[in-house]
């Protein structure tokens, strides 16, 4: 048992993490997902609301499963073993970033803090243009934006714009 576990690579104990989460996730779906109304004792829709949530999660689970299979069969070198500590600080700050725009999400909507966060963010990464800067951080939020709300006709937080 012992070489089976020296063998996984961090990959592998990541896709294991992953695993269990997605096993996690499958068996609470029912749990979290109410069950659609009935009228005159007919579903109004076809589908029910557990589907996409219950092939994400399966999903999600067999690539863990093929992750670690392929960690085993074909094991590489630790990629973090020469990280220095500037590496760990910079994904921690991204972690942050991450953590700020989720509490700004809903208050002040997606458009502005998608601007806020993907304008600094782009700083903090060693971006110094501020042509490029702005670009980027009224180009991509506004992408998004219309995406979702015209194409996939899927509404995000509007915040302080409406």
């Amino acid at each position: 048992m012992r070489k089976i576990f020296s063998r996984l690579s961090v990959h592998a104990y990541v896709a294991l993490f992953f695993l269990v989460l997605a096993l996690v996730f499958y068996f609470m779906i029912p749990y979290h997902i109410e069950k659609p109304k009935m009228v005159f004792g007919r579903n109004l829709m076809d589908m029910t609301p557990t589907l996409f949530p219950t092939i994400a999660a399966l999903s999600l689970a067999a690539m863990c499963i093929l992750s670690i299979i392929n960690s085993y069969l074909e094991p590489e070198e630790n990629p973090f073993k020469d990280m220095n500590w500037t590496s760990f600080r910079k994904i921690a700050g991204l972690i942050g970033i991450m953590y700020v725009f989720a509490l700004m999400f809903e208050p002040i909507g997606f458009l502005i803090s998608g601007i806020i966060i993907v304008g600094f963010t782009s700083f903090y990464l060693g971006n110094r243009s501020p042509v490029m800067i702005a670009i980027l951080a009224i180009g991509v939020p506004s992408s998004i934006y219309f995406i979702f709300i015209n194409l996939l006709k899927i509404s995000l937080p509007e915040g302080l714009l409406y």
